[in-house]
């Protein structure tokens, strides 16, 4: 098995249920207008206690200002790929 780190970095945040409103417009950028920003990778989960955000590090720097009510520093993550390759090939 082959596991190979790709250049892609993403930023993990939570954002508090009653400070969704304040970051609305750097979300719905993020989402809706895609042509506008230089992020590739976004995405947005309801959880009972509060969302999380998971966006890569070219759309989190460009919505900083807007994302500033998030709950705690945001954690970055490393993407990778992996590739099995059976004995019998």
């Amino acid at each position: 098995m082959e596991l190979h780190i790709l250049e892609h970095s993403l930023k993990v945040a939570s954002i508090e249920k009653e400070g969704i409103q304040i970051c609305t417009h750097g979300l719905v950028k993020l989402a809706f207008l895609a042509s506008r920003t230089r992020c590739k990778f976004f995405s947005l989960t309801e959880t009972p206690e509060d969302y999380t955000l998971i966006v890569d590090e070219e759309g989190f720097k460009e919505e900083k200002q807007e994302l500033r009510h998030i709950k705690k520093e945001p954690c970055s993550l490393l993407i990778f790929t992996s590739l099995f390759i059976p004995d019998w090939c």
